[in-house]
């Protein structure tokens, strides 16, 4: 099935070559009523220098190794370490893949979209089965023309870098946007300020859970203004009870900032900072405990189908609040990252991408071939092909 999805894509690639991901590949109109397909798929090849210990075969065979009986830890013991993607070295993979399908209504929308890939594998790993493969199932309302109510499942509203890495301004995401919440579950609320003002309002089941853990829910807040091709600032909160069944209540508070500004026709600049606390309630009050992330991307546009873009990100959870990036470490996780990305533009639909990598940890947290050794560095190359339609 996937493996014809896949070839479908492709196929379809010299007739809908200026379709845009959000357009569609096919629109079918009958009165009043519009249903639409679009798809999305990026494949990958990656080579990493340090050699690292990938997994065994069996992803989730090694979560329950390594992770059971902590209760919470991140599956780090399978494929590449700390990262979903790319998730395998030297290796022909998928990393993100989706098929969508829209149905609208009068002000009543649908929307279910499959996905597939090694994002899906380790980011949706805690989920039950029959959750996994689903990367949106929601439905729309539309209460006035400024208001719009969605319920579902739905990808989130936080986060610079997103799954699809096509979007995005480089192949691989930083490990601030590799990690901040992906999926939610819940009630949306958008609110058309202005032509360019939208401001989200939702009550989830939690930090990235479809399935809540302890039945306590999380709020979140986006105010969003967007002049396309000019000007893009996002700001978004989330504060909600983070706690595993039988621990006392662990309140969790997050900011998520970036902003998108195109400098004259060739230069896009993106600054991102993420801002979060955790404080823990046991027989007394404990402090708030912080963790952070910030970074910038520039890009330069060559040509009109060729790119060039660094990016810069650091991360410092001296805690190790966020679960997949849990170590050993007495200093918890310090790293920066270092990303160099040449880009071509095919068309509006397709993207190849090479891109370099170099990760330098405070500490020595990343395996390499030999099991009792550890490096404090880890880099890489991959090669991207995403497609759209």
């Amino acid at each position: 099935m996937k493996l014809l999805l896949i070839l479908g894509l492709f196929l379809s690639q010299s007739v809908w070559a200026t379709k845009d991901i959000h357009e569609g590949l096919l629109r079918v109109k009958a009165g009043d009523k519009d249903l639409r397909f679009s798809g999305y798929f990026d494949g990958y090849y990656a080579h990493d220098f340090s050699n690292p210990v990938n997994g065994g075969d069996d992803l989730e065979e090694s979560w329950n190794e390594s992770c059971g009986e902590i209760g919470g830890c991140s599956s780090n013991e399978a494929g590449r370490q700390y990262t979903s993607n790319p998730l395998y070295d030297r290796q022909f993979g998928v990393g993100y893949g989706f098929f969508q399908v829209d149905f609208e209504h009068k002000d009543v929308g649908f929307r279910l979209a499959y996905h597939f890939g090694d994002i899906v594998q380790k980011m949706y790993l805690e989920e039950t089965e029959r959750l996994k493969d689903i990367r949106e199932a929601s439905a729309s309302f539309r209460l006035s023309d400024n208001l719009k109510l969605e319920a579902g499942l739905m990808p989130s509203i936080f986060g610079f870098e997103t799954f699809i890495n096509k979007e995005n301004m480089h192949a691989t995401r930083s490990y601030m946007n590799d990690f901040a919440p992906d999926f939610e579950a819940g009630l949306r609320l958008y609110w058309t300020k202005s032509e360019h003002e939208v401001v989200k309002f939702q009550i989830t089941n939690g930090w990235q859970v479809y399935r809540d853990k302890n039945k306590e829910k999380a709020l979140g807040l986006a105010y969003v203004y967007d002049r396309p091709k000019e000007f893009l600032f996002n700001w978004g909160t989330f504060f909600g009870d983070e706690s595993l069944t039988g621990v006392k209540t662990s309140y969790r508070f997050y900011n998520n900032i970036f902003a998108k500004i195109h400098l004259h026709d060739k230069w896009i600049l993106a600054p991102v900072l993420d801002l979060g606390w955790q404080q823990e309630l046991t027989s007394k009050k404990k402090p708030w405990t912080p963790w952070q992330s910030y970074g910038v991307s520039l890009r330069y546009a060559l040509t009109t189908k060729l790119g060039l873009a660094v990016r810069y990100d650091r991360t410092d959870d001296p805690y190790t609040i966020i679960p997949e990036l849990k170590t050993k470490s007495p200093n918890g996780w310090n790293s920066n990252g270092y990303t160099l990305t040449y880009e071509y533009l095919y068309n509006s639909s397709a993207t190849f991408r090479l891109e370099g990598r170099y990760v330098k940890s405070r500490d020595a947290i990343f395996k390499t071939d030999d099991e009792d050794e550890f490096s404090d560095e880890d880099s890489f190359i991959l090669s991207s092909l995403a497609y759209s339609f």
